[in-house]
């Protein structure tokens, strides 16, 4: 019903995108489709990703954070949302999810000087995000 309405108001409804700003801030999306990208900023600011009756698998293994912390808001509804971080990140995940799920797979990693920090603030209903190395 959605694709129906959107696309009689000329609206693109299959779309994938990354964009990537000046300064190394992710955006990502999906909707009604799928996004597989690789990242390898050495200066990664965050981002923001998201995923709409679509997927998005996002690799960050070979990024290298700007700051000692950053974070990323990470939505998934009716899809869902792969990411890869490096084996060095210390990362937390927090979120809400309604009839989905959150899954961390990260190995655990001791918070100590000069390890980054990624912060993950996720929003799932009725798909799923899941974050590993």
């Amino acid at each position: 019903g959605v694709y129906l309405v959107l696309r009689r108001q000329g609206v693109s409804v299959f779309s994938s995108r990354l964009e990537v700003d000046a300064s190394d801030y992710i955006r990502a999306n999906a909707l009604f489709g799928g996004l597989d990208q690789r990242f390898t900023s050495p200066n990664l600011r965050g981002g923001e990703i998201s995923a709409l009756f679509g997927g998005v698998e996002l690799d960050l293994s070979q990024a290298v954070p700007s700051d000692d912390h950053i974070e990323f808001n990470v939505s998934a509804m009716f899809g869902g949302v792969e990411i890869r971080v490096p084996d060095n990140w210390h990362v937390i995940v927090d979120g809400t999810p309604i009839l989905g799920g959150i899954e961390s797979k990260v190995r655990p990693r001791e918070s100590a000087a000069g390890t980054p920090t990624a912060t993950f603030h996720c929003t799932v209903a009725f798909g799923g995000i899941e974050i590993k190395n």
